[in-house]
């Protein structure tokens, strides 16, 4: 079935963009209503995003990265460091004793077990899927501080900018899982 997708998308690059307009769609949809709800209602005391924008937040990064994690080389040497070790951790996770992260530490490696844990191969799919994940988890982290102290339009307008670079990035060095993520 797998096989048979790659088959059609390769058929229809097209298919590519419309993902990615209906999720940015999506955003502005969000913001508009957000921005609109903010504007008729009296000034509430600012609360967290909900989970709405946190899907929204999500689906938007995903829709334009998608084809970053299906690509099945390395993209930096970083990357394939990150995954070795991470299968050498699974196991002996004692980290000094099984890795040598040379200037990397513990954390950047204990990233990728957890996919061991729920039966996903540690490979690039998922590296990369950690890197968007944590990508996405920095951006909710700022749209959820920004919101309480400046209210919903303004973090999502804040957020935005940063969001739409993060989406759109198409270096390799930006779209694999490397030691700054």
């Amino acid at each position: 079935m797998l096989k048979s997708l790659f088959q059609w998308l390769d058929l229809h690059p097209g298919s590519y963009w419309v993902l990615a307009a209906m999720a940015t769609l999506m955003l502005v949809a969000r913001l508009g209503l957000t921005l609109g709800r903010e504007a008729r209602e009296p000034p509430a005391p600012p609360r967290g995003p909900d989970w709405r924008d946190a899907v929204v937040l999500f689906l938007f990064i995903l829709a334009w990265r998608w084809p970053f994690l299906l690509v099945a080389y390395e993209y930096n040497p970083d990357e394939s460091q990150l995954i070795a070790g991470a299968m050498t951790l699974v196991r002996d996770p004692v980290f000094w004793r099984a890795v040598d992260g040379g200037s990397s530490g513990p954390l950047n490696y204990y990233l990728l077990v957890p996919w061991h844990w729920v039966g996903a191969p540690l490979d690039y799919f998922t590296a990369r899927l950690t890197c968007l994940l944590l990508t996405w988890g920095a951006l909710f982290v700022c749209l959820r501080s920004l919101t309480r102290a400046f209210g919903r339009s303004a973090a999502w307008l804040g957020v935005l900018p940063a969001a739409g670079f993060f989406a759109t990035v198409g270096h390799p060095e930006l779209t694999n899982l490397s030691t700054e993520h």
